[in-house]
């Protein structure tokens, strides 16, 4: 019995440091982006596209109505958009995305850890240029916190680490002085970012020190860890906060509840305009 537990546990650990290929430039620019982003190797990377697709979209057409917005995070890949948001008290605001920047984070909280930005209005984005974005469904994240490998869910903790603060760094300094984004790792985005071109973080090959690599050294050590007989203290500890297991718990549930009143929404416009008692409105 022992050898087929210890046994398991080494072909394991040498199947994830098996080379893994990407079979499209799109997939390729996705590992290094959140290779630098989130300190996701490939196999996760792999993980997370596979909840997920791409998808094209053309200037003047919306990547995000209001009905999708409540359930599908999107990060624009290349091109420019902008995001129009109705608040509850009436204020329209607007907002623009570039390269690398992702809608609506308010999702991430699904990933357990409380971030904010809990959507209260409803919003949409348009394409200001042609696109290419990669998109999730709020149960393809949660799916992602919760029934993939650990590593993908605090990989992922780090890109909404990231996502976050420059999003802040962004609107806050960047945008409203006219001061260049920054990539992750702390250099200025070239000025064709903001005609749409894609981030450094997508298309700067990977250096050498970027690509995670088996040495014989790391092999004995994995090797010697499937063989230790006893567990690290806190093996069974959770380690989110209550806040954060909170907020993913009313952003599920305001999902289903958002998305229910819309589609109720749209089916009564469409039956109003049917029998000709005009648009039904709420």
């Amino acid at each position: 019995m022992n050898l087929i537990v210890h046994g398991s546990a080494i072909v394991r650990l040498l199947s994830d440091e098996r080379p893994i290929k990407f079979k499209t430039e799109d997939e390729k620019q996705m590992r290094a982006f959140f290779g630098r982003r989130g300190g996701m190797g490939s196999l996760e990377v792999k993980q997370v596209l596979k909840k997920g697709k791409f998808r094209k979209v053309k200037a003047g057409e919306k990547i995000l109505d209001r009905q999708q917005a409540i359930d599908t995070f999107v990060l624009l890949i290349e091109g420019k958009a902008h995001c129009i948001r109705n608040e509850r008290d009436g204020v329209v605001s607007t907002a623009n995305f570039y390269s690398g920047m992702a809608f609506d984070i308010g999702l991430l909280n699904v990933f357990g850890v409380y971030i904010g930005f809990e959507n209260k209005g409803s919003f949409e984005v348009v394409a200001d240029a042609d696109c290419v974005v990669f998109e999730w469904s709020i149960y393809a994240l949660n799916d992602l916190a919760c029934n993939c490998g650990p590593a993908v869910s605090n990989y992922f903790r780090n890109f909404i680490l990231f996502t976050v603060t420059a999003e802040w760094e962004f609107r806050t300094l960047s945008e409203p002085q006219n001061i260049p984004a920054r990539t992750s790792h702390g250099t200025p985005e070239p000025l064709d970012f903001f005609e749409g071109k894609r981030s450094v973080d997508f298309v700067r090959p990977l250096e050498d020190w970027e690509i995670r690599k088996l040495t014989f050294k790391g092999f004995f050590k994995w090797i010697w860890s499937s063989l230790e007989p006893f567990m690290p203290p806190g093996t069974r500890h959770n380690a989110l906060p209550t806040s954060g297991v909170s907020a993913k718990t009313r952003i599920m549930s305001v999902e289903r509840v958002k998305s229910s009143v819309l589609k109720t929404e749209t089916a009564l416009s469409k039956e109003g305009s049917e029998t000709g008692l005009g648009e039904f409105e709420c």
